[in-house]
């Protein structure tokens, strides 16, 4: 194994945990262990320290090996002398010097650890300003100094700074600066150490088309993976709190989880929303609306759909008699299902469309508004096919439908008014 280790070696961190009154015999030691990429370890680890009187060369004082210690996200914490015992001279006979060494590699440098953890509960010296060493340690070991759950001789607590904050661990109610409490990542089941995405929104469009999602949160981490649903979009314009992924044309109607994992495994979870194709009466109407070409109004119900921000492509419900061209034949023969701006759903499909009646009246316009009762130009018959006698007297009258039904006959065919009056379209998604 070829590993950097950086230690974090402060007095706090090793106190004896044998008997006061007597020799220490063990000394608790944690460090940070880093492979040569410079990425936490984990798993079982099998470690080697020696003790040296001096930073290289020097006399060897003491050596134990422990096998199978664990280690998470590159943090482990031994008690030193629990398979060799510590003797009193070792600690008290000035500086000391740690040599690790990690599957046979030995970690540079030596590692100085100092007489003062020893000094608190030395026998000659067990109280610091009148208080028992012994107090001093159970104070320090089992105070809720940052009024979470995990105690401070914890060894993702202690004396570590994870996020960098000048607040060690034991005091820091937030370790990773990820904006969870340390209660609540254990409530979470997320690490108290790791920072943890959150997505708050998400944007949501139309299924069968790709659509382009912005994705805000918080705590996205260069590296991150993105999964929806089966696919795997790779993120765009990545900051620690959005980034922009296209989602491909595969997703249904309905409710798409995204996942957001951290280089951590720290995970993220939210939702996409892909509705039906949309189906809308164009807030305004236009002059002559009976008189117009095909081309005309698919125009109209283009430059509405993209005035309001809404992706895809439009067509009108609109036949033209002169050309044979039918308003039914105009969208694919298995389009749909077809719904209104607030999700409630006209026709689940082409046939649907045409058999005599529609789920829900479509009298929601492009920005979402209910427009009420509306005559809407369509210049078709309740089957969808074109309306032979429609307008081709410019003077005459055209058949229109009405908003607020949903029978075949009303809502595309309810009645006849002048080809030159204004009127609005009904725009189908294809």
């Amino acid at each position: 194994m070829n590993v950097v280790s950086k230690f974090l070696v402060i007095v706090a961190l090793l106190f004896p945990v044998a008997a006061f009154c007597g020799v220490p015999g063990q000394v608790n030691f944690q460090g940070v262990l880093l492979n040569s990429a410079s990425q936490a370890v984990n798993g079982s680890v099998n470690f080697n320290f020696t003790l040296f009187d001096a930073a290289t060369g020097g006399a060897q004082l003491w050596s134990e090996s422990q096998v199978g210690v664990p280690v998470t996200d590159g943090m482990y914490s031994v008690a030193l002398g629990s398979v060799t015992p510590l003797s009193t001279g070792i600690l008290s006979g000035g500086a000391v010097y740690l040599e690790v060494s990690v599957g046979g590699e030995i970690l540079s440098p030596r590692q100085r650890l100092l007489a003062v953890p020893y000094a608190l509960n030395a026998e000659e010296a067990n109280n610091v300003a009148g208080i028992s060493g012994a107090f001093i340690q159970q104070l320090f070991q089992h105070a809720d100094f940052d009024g979470q759950s995990l105690p401070n001789n914890d060894p993702l607590e202690g004396v570590i700074d994870t996020d960098g904050d000048g607040l060690a661990n034991f005091i820091d109610p937030d370790n990773d600066n990820d904006g969870f409490t340390d209660d609540q990542e254990l409530a979470n089941g997320t690490g108290v150490n790791l920072v943890t995405p959150v997505i708050y929104t998400t944007t949501s469009g139309s299924a069968g088309v790709p659509l382009p999602v912005a994705v805000t949160g918080n705590n996205f981490l260069a590296g991150l993976t993105v999964q929806v649903g089966t696919e795997n979009p790779v993120p765009q314009n990545l900051t620690t709190t959005g980034f922009d992924i296209t989602v491909g044309a595969a997703q249904a109607p309905g409710s798409t989880a995204i996942t957001v994992t951290n280089p951590n495994a720290e995970v993220a979870t939210g939702a996409i929303t892909f509705h039906g194709k949309l189906a809308f009466v164009t807030s305004s109407s236009i002059n002559g609306a009976g008189l117009l070409s095909v081309a005309e109004a698919d125009a109209f119900c283009a430059a509405a759909a993209t005035a309001a921000g809404l992706p895809g492509s439009f067509v009108a419900w609109y036949s033209d008699p002169v050309n044979s061209i039918n308003a039914k034949d105009r969208l694919p023969a298995n389009g749909g299902p077809w719904e209104r701006l607030d999700g409630v759903v006209v026709a689940t499909s082409l046939a649907d469309l045409t058999d005599g009646s529609i789920a829900a009246t479509i009298s929601i316009d492009e920005n979402g508004v209910n427009k009420g009762s509306a005559m809407v130009a369509t210049r078709t018959l309740a089957t969808g096919l074109a309306d032979a006698n429609n307008c081709l007297n410019p003077a005459g009258s055209g058949i229109t439908g009405v908003t607020t039904s949903t029978t075949g006959w009303s809502w595309m065919s309810g009645s006849y008014l002048g080809c030159t009056n204004p009127n609005p379209i009904y725009c189908f998604e294809q």
